[in-house]
């Protein structure tokens, strides 16, 4: 009577221990879908944020590309309009800039 006592309790056990180890995976297979469900997400998310950034710089881009556009061509115009005047303000700035880079040399020198 005793044995089989203990061998009800030992198949009750190895039962709940089959039922247990299904539970777990169940739980187990739960967790990852959520997971994967949840980076998913994280990762749309993240897409959708670059998307925008990249769409962003892409205007910025384009609006300083057209504004510089603009600068050379009202320089262009005014080197046009006024070549002698142009060309005054070029040589100037070389003696300037020379002056500049000669007394900072002979600074370093000294």
């Amino acid at each position: 009577m005793a044995t089989e006592s203990v061998s009800k309790d030992y198949e009750t056990l190895r039962d709940d221990m089959k039922k247990l180890r299904s539970d777990v995976a169940t739980l187990a297979d739960a967790l990852v879908a959520e997971g994967k469900g949840r980076a998913r997400a994280v990762k749309d998310s993240a897409v959708e944020q670059a998307r925008q950034r990249l769409e962003r710089i892409t205007s910025q881009a384009q609006t300083v590309c057209g504004r510089g556009r603009e600068t050379v061509e009202t320089v262009e115009r005014q080197v046009a309009e006024h070549p002698c005047k142009s060309l005054s303000i070029v040589f100037g700035s070389g003696v300037l800039i020379g002056m500049i880079l000669s007394w900072i040399l002979g600074r370093r020198r000294a």
